[in-house]
C-alpha cells in the first residue's frame, strides 16, 4: 500500500472547542454540492447515486448532526465515485445527535451512537430500515462484532458499555458491563473475543471478554487521566493502537496486556480517532488541533510518523477503504458546514465531499446489495 506523500501547505494551528466523541459542537444546516439538508432529508431525489457506479466499490456512512426540534439527524450514505456522491440518508430522529458510526463486514447493518437520545439506531441499508434501542446514558461510540449479530456501545456518563443483539428483527440489550470512567472508543478484536474500550477519565484501555461479557482486565496507559481517545486493533489482533490527547500513540500488546511502546506522534496534538490499514503496516489519525490526517509506519519499532496531510479545521473522525488506496476524513470548525474528504493514498490529493450539517465520524463498508 502506498504511503500518503507529504503535504506542501504548512500547518496552522487551530483553536476551538474540542467536539469528538463525548463533545458537542453547534450543528448548522447547508446547502452545497446540489443537495439540500432540510429537516433530515436529502433534497432532490437527482442526487442519489448513478446506479451505473460499479457494486464493488465501498461506501462511507457518515453520522450527520443537523439539530433542532423538527430536524432529524442522519446518517448519510456516500458513494465518492458518483456524480451525486450523497446517495442515501437514513435519520436516526430529532436532537438525537449521532456521534460513532459502524458498518458491519458485509454491509448489511451500520449502527450509530445516538448520544442525546441515549439510544443505538440500527440501519439496515438495503431496505431503509431504521431502528433504535434505549442503551446508557451519552453513548458517543459504537462497534460491531466480526459475524454482525452484536454492537457494543460506549455509555459515556453511567462508566459502561451496552451489548446490543443487532441480529434479531428489533435490535435489543442484553448486557451491560462496567468498564471503567468515561469510556470513549470501542474497537473489536478480529476474531470477535475480546473489546477494547478507552477510559478517558481513567487513562486505562479496558478489555471485556465478549464470551462471557465481563471485564478481564484495565491498562494503565500510563499517560494519566483525561487522555485515551480512539481504539483501533491489528488485523492478527496482536497490537492495539490507543491515541491521546497528549500527542501520543500507545501500542499495547494483547499476548500480556501490557504497553510495549507509547511513541510521541510528531506535530500530534489532540489525537481523537484512528484507522488502521488492512494490511496492518499504516495507521491513519485524526489530529483535531493541527487540522490534519497523519500517516504512522506500524512497520517500524516503535512506531513513526511519515507525513501529514491536511483537511480542514477539527476533523473528527476517519477511516481507511479495505484496499489502503483512499483515506475518509470528517472535519468542520465550530459553527461550520463539515467537509468529507477522501484522500488517494498514492498521490496526497484531497477530493472534499461537502453537503453536510455536523459531520462527526465515518465507517467504510461495501455497498449494499
Amino acid at each position: 500500500m502506498s504511503d500518503i506523500a507529504a503535504s506542501d501547505t504548512s500547518k496552522q494551528k487551530k483553536q476551538g472547542r474540542r467536539h469528538g466523541r463525548g463533545w458537542w459542537r453547534a450543528p448548522v444546516r447547508v446547502w452545497a454540492a446540489g443537495v439540500a439538508i432540510v429537516a433530515g432529508v436529502i433534497a432532490p431525489p437527482s442526487a442519489l447515486a448513478s446506479p451505473t457506479t460499479a457494486q464493488s466499490q465501498p461506501v462511507a456512512y457518515v453520522s450527520n448532526v443537523v439539530g433542532g426540534s423538527s430536524n432529524q439527524d442522519q446518517v448519510l450514505m456516500v458513494d465518492a465515485g458518483a456524480d451525486k456522491p450523497i446517495a442515501a440518508a437514513y435519520p436516526v430522529g430529532s436532537d438525537s445527535d449521532p456521534n460513532g458510526v459502524a458498518v458491519s463486514r458485509d454491509g448489511t447493518r451500520v449502527c450509530t451512537a445516538d448520544r442525546l437520545a441515549n439510544s443505538m439506531s440500527r440501519i439496515l441499508p438495503a431496505s431503509g430500515d431504521v431502528a433504535s434501542v434505549k442503551v446508557g446514558n451519552n453513548p458517543v461510540d459504537v462497534a460491531i462484532s466480526p459475524d454482525g449479530n452484536r454492537a457494543y456501545v460506549t455509555n459515556n456518563l453511567d462508566n459502561n458499555m451496552s451489548v446490543v443483539d443487532i441480529g434479531s428483527d428489533s435490535p435489543s440489550v442484553v448486557e451491560t458491563i462496567h468498564v471503567g470512567g468515561r469510556p470513549q472508543s470501542v474497537a473489536i478484536s478480529p476474531d470477535g473475543s475480546r473489546a477494547y474500550v478507552a477510559n478517558w477519565l481513567d487513562g486505562t484501555l479496558a478489555v471485556v471478554d465478549t464470551t462471557s461479557n465481563t471485564l478481564v482486565t484495565a491498562i494503565d496507559l500510563q499517560q494519566g487521566p483525561y487522555m485515551p481517545q480512539g481504539v483501533a486493533i491489528s488485523p492478527d489482533g496482536k497490537l492495539v493502537y490507543v491515541t491521546n490527547l497528549n500527542g501520543t500513540l500507545s501500542v499495547i500488546d494483547t499476548a500480556n496486556n501490557s504497553v510495549k511502546f507509547t511513541p510521541t506522534i510528531a506535530g500530534g496534538a489532540d489525537l481523537v480517532d484512528i484507522a488502521v490499514s488492512r494490511d496492518g503496516t499504516r495507521a491513519y489519525i485524526a489530529n483535531f488541533a493541527w487540522g490534519d490526517i497523519t500517516t504512522v509506519d506500524l512497520t517500524r519499532s516503535p512506531p513513526s510518523v511519515i507525513t501529514s496531510v491536511e483537511v480542514g479545521s477539527e476533523p473528527t473522525g476517519v477511516a481507511v477503504t479495505p484496499d489502503g488506496s483512499h483515506v475518509y476524513a470528517v472535519s468542520g470548525g465550530l459553527n461550520q458546514p463539515s467537509t468529507l474528504s477522501v484522500i488517494d493514498t498514492s498521490t496526497s490529493k484531497v477530493e472534499p465531499i461537502h453537503g453536510f450539517a455536523t459531520a462527526l465520524d465515518v465507517a467504510i463498508g461495501p455497498k449494499p446489495g
